[in-house]
C-alpha cells in the first residue's frame, strides 16, 4: 500500500483513496462526517451482518473500546487537519443533493455530468450496504437505548458539528 500511495502522490493524475485511517496533513481529503448516533448504529449493524462472528456490544463501540476508537476522537482528529487540505462533507448532504460544485473546486476537476443516482438505485444494488439512506433510524435507536452513554462520550464533537439531541 505504501508504494501505491507514493506513486499516487507523485502522479499528476487524480487518485481517490477511501480510508477511515488518518492521513498526513499534506494529503488532501474529502472527509465525510455523519451524525455519530447514526454512524455507530450503522457500524454495529455492518459488523453483525457482514462479519457474523463480530457481535460487539454497541456500548463498547460508543465508548471506543473497539476499532476505530471513539467516534468523537475520530471526528476531532479529522477536524484538526488544515482546512485547506480537508473538505468536510455531511452524509446528509451527500445522500440528498451532493455539493458537486464544492467537491469539483476542491479536487480541481470539472463536473463531468449531472448527479442522477437515487438512493433506491444503490439500495437495489446492495440492500445490506445501502440500508435506509438517512440518519433517523440510528438516531432514534441510540437515543432510546444509549442516550446518556453516547452523549457522555461523544457530546462535545456532536455539538461542535451542530448535531442536536
Amino acid at each position: 500500500m505504501d508504494d501505491f500511495l507514493e506513486e499516487a502522490r507523485l502522479s499528476h493524475d487524480l487518485f481517490l483513496v477511501r480510508t477511515h485511517e488518518f492521513i498526513p496533513d499534506d494529503d488532501r481529503a474529502l472527509y465525510v462526517v455523519r451524525d455519530g448516533r447514526a454512524a455507530l448504529a450503522s457500524f454495529s449493524k455492518y459488523l453483525l451482518h457482514n462479519f457474523a462472528e463480530v457481535n460487539d456490544p454497541l456500548s463498547d463501540l460508543i465508548q471506543g473500546k473497539k476499532w476505530p476508537g471513539r467516534w468523537s476522537d475520530h471526528v476531532e482528529g479529522w477536524l484538526a487537519r488544515p482546512a485547506s487540505a480537508t473538505l468536510l462533507l455531511r452524509y446528509e448532504d451527500l445522500s440528498s443533493r451532493p455539493p458537486l460544485n464544492l467537491i469539483s473546486g476542491f479536487i480541481d476537476r470539472p463536473i463531468m455530468r449531472k448527479f442522477d443516482i437515487e438512493f433506491s438505485d444503490l439500495h437495489a444494488l446492495d440492500p445490506r450496504a445501502f440500508d435506509v439512506g438517512h440518519n433517523e433510524v440510528g438516531v432514534r435507536y441510540i437515543e432510546r437505548e444509549y442516550s446518556q452513554l453516547f452523549w457522555e462520550h461523544n457530546g462535545d464533537a456532536m455539538r461542535r458539528l451542530e448535531y442536536e439531541r
